[in-house]
């Protein structure tokens, strides 16, 4: 037991007060499996009750009865008395600006920072949104232990910044870092933006980068866009097509090196661990690839480039000698839901093509054809057409090309 302040809690207790510090706000049921696991009996479930009951009657911790149409029970969160204790208990100082990452299963107590209550407790007009955001969380906690990565929320990740004058605002849901440096936005999707809606929110975004550029700072690497399991089977795809063009819109040159990675909740681990290994996955395909076109081509030649973001991008030159030409392929890998699948084939069509035939090994050779080879371990899902929004030619042109000339490859999942 512990005594801090005169309050008279047990371990699990103070476990359960750092949990709501660290989410701002959980029902029993998230609190439970993040406490013992997916797989918490129903006896672990009515011990946390217990205790939510036991810091309720310390007015440690309040609740606010969700709504039927969001969820059953309640949302349990620190009154300004326990956020008081909560910051206590982890020894965070007055004014302390800490970076917010969290690994899960561990804690980092020296991340914290000090925040306004009324800024800190939920917005309890937007529950249903920060209910799915912890579901985020729970899923990330649940991948294995091995794969190094953190997360913060939003309290953390929002920036102010003056650019051309002007205050600007950069309000992702959360960030995700993986242990290469590699710094991902997370979004929250309900599907209750329309596509202007959508639109303003990537041009934010695009402000966003374009101040880190200016500036000459590192840029983050793209966005998680987590949608509703339900989206699985009504209208996912229209959803992504939707989501998808309205990036495209308005995210300029940047969509080359800023990837926007759509899952839903369900496929959260596996979106995340495909990204964490992508590396591995790049060189598989590239080996895969190379294989496969030895098999029709007199020479294959493979060759790339690193992004900035900093994945390696490959292409491949497929030589018939006795004919004297050459076919060019650009090589992707990709999510299910993923732009990097167009933005790659964008660089390929508009930097790689039109020099190809100025490196040495293929001087001799004259360009016949451009083909694509597509490597996934969830087949991508594909846009039909983008001619009806506001996207360059070549852009729709890429999508055109999808349709006609790719080669899809499935690759082993790594484990």
């Amino acid at each position: 037991m512990s005594y801090s302040l005169g309050y008279d809690l047990s371990y699990y207790a103070e476990v359960i007060v750092e949990y709501l510090f660290r989410y701002r706000g959980m029902t029993a049921t998230q609190i439970a499996h993040i406490l013992y696991g997916k797989h918490y009996t129903l006896a672990q479930e009515k011990s946390v009750y217990n205790y939510l009951r036991k810091l309720k009657k310390q007015k440690l911790v309040t609740s606010y009865r969700l709504q039927g149409n969001i969820s059953r029970g309640s949302l349990y969160y620190l009154t300004e008395q326990g956020y008081e204790f909560a910051k206590y208990l982890l020894n965070i100082e007055q004014g302390k600006k800490g970076e917010g990452w969290i690994v899960p299963y561990c804690s980092l107590v020296e991340s914290y920072g000090d925040f306004p209550y009324d800024l800190y407790k939920p917005t309890l007009n937007q529950l249903p949104h920060h209910l799915m955001l912890i579901e985020f969380f729970k899923q990330i906690n649940a991948i294995d232990l091995d794969t190094e990565c953190s997360y913060r929320t939003n309290l953390y990740a929002a920036k102010e910044y003056i650019m051309d004058g002007k205050e600007h605002h950069y309000r992702p849901d959360a960030e995700l870092k993986f242990r290469d440096g590699r710094i991902f936005a997370v979004e929250i999707d309900r599907a209750t933006e329309s596509h202007e809606q959508l639109r303003r929110k990537f041009r934010t975004y695009r402000n966003y980068l374009q101040y880190l550029h200016s500036n000459n700072q590192k840029l983050p690497s793209g966005i998680f866009f987590v949608v509703e399991e339900k989206r699985r089977e009504h209208g996912i795809k229209r959803r992504w097509e939707n989501v998808m063009s309205a990036f495209f819109e308005e995210m300029s040159d940047f969509h080359k090196n800023f990837n926007l990675i759509m899952t839903t909740m369900n496929d959260v681990p596996e979106t995340i661990l495909f990204e964490y290994h992508r590396d591995a996955y790049e060189r598989a395909a590239e080996k895969a690839i190379e294989n496969a076109l030895k098999e029709r081509y007199d020479k294959v030649l493979m060759f790339g480039y690193y992004k900035e973001n900093p994945i390696k991008i490959t292409f491949s030159s497929a030589i018939n000698v006795s004919l004297g030409t050459f076919d060019l392929y650009g090589n992707v890998v990709c999510h299910e839901m993923d732009t990097a699948l167009y933005s790659r084939l964008y660089d390929f069509y508009q930097r790689v093509v039109p020099t190809a035939h100025e490196r040495e090994e293929l001087k001799l050779y004259s360009l016949h054809e451009t083909y694509i080879n597509v490597a996934y371990v969830k087949k991508p899902t594909l846009v039909r057409s983008l001619d009806s929004y506001e996207v360059d030619d070549l852009m729709k042109k890429i999508i055109r090309s999808l349709q006609a000339r790719s080669s899809y490859i499935q690759l082993d999942r790594i484990e």
